[in-house]
């Protein structure tokens, strides 16, 4: 788990640091807006895939599903726990009812995803390019097995081709 978080975080890490420094250097220009511009519908459509993938795993009954739901209405910050408790994740979920606690933990997470995902939504698909570059990158994801990298720099090349026209 710590592996899977580790090999999630860093590639996003790494990609926010990049776009980060020549941002706070030289301030916005229209390729910068535009490398955005087709970037956030594919990053967003990256996150719906795996909630979707994981909602099936984690909401495995109704009370997780109610968990997700309230989780949701209150984004719980589920991460903080998850990450502190992955060393001990074996040994808690051979005991029952912090097996039960894990399982409610997984839950907020998929919903806090998915709120933080609805939120996001709202302001980075605003057109038809946008929706469209969502929409593609979601089919792309389901039909192939390629690196969600390559859908990013797909979108952000897009997004800057746009500019330019």
């Amino acid at each position: 788990m710590l592996a899977a978080g580790v090999c999630f975080i860093v590639p996003a890490a790494l990609m926010v640091t990049a776009l980060a420094r020549p941002y706070v250097e030289k301030g916005t220009t229209p390729a910068f807006d535009g490398l955005l511009y087709g970037m956030v519908p594919v990053v967003l459509a990256i996150v719906a895939r795996a909630v979707v993938g994981l909602a099936p795993t984690v909401l495995r009954s109704r009370l997780s599903t109610v968990i997700a739901v309230a989780a949701v209405a209150i984004f719980a910050p589920s991460f903080v726990f998850v990450g502190l408790l992955t060393r001990l994740t074996g040994w808690l979920r051979g005991r029952r009812w912090t097996a039960a606690a894990l399982d409610g933990l997984g839950a907020t997470s998929v919903a806090l995803m998915a709120g933080v995902l609805a939120r996001l939504a709202g302001d980075g698909l605003v057109d038809l390019v946008t929706l469209a570059l969502f929409g593609l990158t979601l089919l792309g994801l389901w039909r192939t097995r390629w690196n969600s990298a390559w859908f990013i720099v797909a979108g952000g090349a897009t997004g800057v081709l746009l500019t330019w026209w």
